[in-house]
């Protein structure tokens, strides 16, 4: 079982106004909580930038 970790995505996208970016964790059978952003930090940071 994996005691903690990250996702990074990166790559070029073409998003347009009202667009919805998201993350899923899917359990598949598992009962334990799950805490994103871990337990001392603020929460979850996301970075998006539009380059023209």
């Amino acid at each position: 079982m994996l005691g903690n970790g990250a996702v990074t995505l990166a790559g070029d996208v073409q998003l347009n106004a009202g667009d919805v970016v998201g993350l899923f964790y899917d359990a598949n059978g598992l009962t334990i909580s799950l805490n994103l952003g871990g337990a001392t930090s603020s929460g979850i940071v996301w970075s998006i930038f539009r380059l023209s």
